[in-house]
């Protein structure tokens, strides 16, 4: 209870989840974070996984019923990032969500560790800047673009 204790001002994003690599199946709870990206492989959709409830230690939220997201990473990748990357600066204009949406289609078939260092080589090249910090979590199966 002590974050219920301290001034408003002090909280908590927080993602909490499993993968089994067996079967693919994901299952996470996002509180407070923002948007994470489900980016499948095929030419299917991307969706957006918005927050299910507030940041820890604002409210109370143990009695909250909380519907997790579920979904299959067999096939698709799951993209966490602190905002320092979506509000990161693509020259005169902000990244965004869409356009790491952008940046997920052209990762279809790599690697995860290929698309984290793709991410990161446009901070390091420039081409992406930002005042916050840049981190960028990549869930995929094994075996997914060779991983």
């Amino acid at each position: 209870h002590e974050l219920l204790d301290v001034a408003s001002d002090k909280f908590v994003t927080f993602v909490s989840g499993w993968f089994d690599p067996a079967t693919g199946q994901a299952e996470l709870i996002n509180c407070g974070h923002g948007p994470l990206l489900y980016a499948p492989e095929a030419e299917a959709e991307h969706e957006v996984i918005d927050s299910h409830t507030v940041p820890l230690g604002l409210i109370d939220i143990s009695m909250e019923p909380l519907t997790p997201w579920q979904g299959q990473l067999d096939s698709a990748a799951l993209y966490v990032m602190t905002d320092g990357i979506t509000e990161s600066m693509d020259g005169d204009n902000e990244l965004g969500f869409d356009g790491l949406v952008d940046i997920a289609r052209g990762h279809r078939g790599q690697k995860g560790s290929h698309r984290v260092a793709d991410i990161m080589r446009r901070f390091q090249e420039g081409t992406l800047a930002t005042h916050d910090d840049a981190t960028v979590l990549i869930v995929t199966s094994v075996g997914q673009g060779g991983d």
